[in-house]
């Protein structure tokens, strides 16, 4: 791959829509330099083999950074709401519960309304915790963040990438310190999961299994 194909490959694209570490530079541009091996020359070209790489190589939390903006805005968000389910499965407090079934509504009829309502839920939880973190990435997905009866405010491309990255970095946190590089490459997995299949929507699908 030339350097012109290199900075127009998927991977560069999605590396050029926020600040990488240092860590994830460095290990794109190893694989640029090393693209006689087929794993570097796929860590170049596909997103999915770069999240591996970072996952693999590098820090699985730039992995979670990168993935949050390689993934459009509903698979973001329902990435999001297995993390909160794999926390909060067995026992979920109430708000928990009413921010996260929220959020599926909006992911599986992401209209204004359901947005919205997704903010209000996860406004009880507020930021500081992984659920209203997720609530926030939705509500700033798109459409305007002020309220319906004022002038459009469309927020930054970025951030809701910033909040879904929050929301990882909270749930991760939540738990045993002992336990976090295991949760960040578990998550990493949920949401190389959610980008490679097709998408079912409905939580109460996971309920059964």
């Amino acid at each position: 791959m030339s350097r012109a194909e290199m900075t127009e490959s998927r991977v560069a694209a999605v590396l050029r829509r926020y600040e990488p570490s240092d860590t994830t530079l460095k290990l794109f541009r190893e694989a640029v330099r090393d693209m006689d091996d087929p794993r570097m020359a796929a860590a170049v070209q596909k997103p999915a083999a770069f999240v591996i790489l970072l996952a693999r190589e590098g820090d699985p939390a730039d992995a979670v950074e990168f993935l949050a903006r390689w993934l459009p805005p509903r698979q973001r968000i329902w990435w999001g709401c297995l993390v909160l389910w794999y926390l909060y499965r067995h026992e979920p407090p109430a708000a928990v519960e009413a921010t996260l079934a929220a959020l599926v509504r909006w992911v599986e009829e992401p209209t204004d309304e359901n947005r919205r309502a997704v903010r209000a839920a996860g406004d009880v939880l507020g930021s500081a915790h992984p659920a209203g973190a997720l609530a926030l990435a939705a509500f700033w997905s798109g459409g305007s963040m002020s309220a319906p009866h004022l002038p459009e405010v469309l927020p930054p491309p970025d951030l809701s990438p910033q909040a879904m990255t929050s929301t990882i970095r909270l749930a991760v946190h939540s738990q045993p310190l002992d336990r976090s590089q295991a949760l960040y490459q578990y998550f990493v997995r949920l949401g190389l999961d959610v980008a490679a299949e097709p998408m079912h929507w409905d939580l109460a699908a996971l309920r059964s299994e």
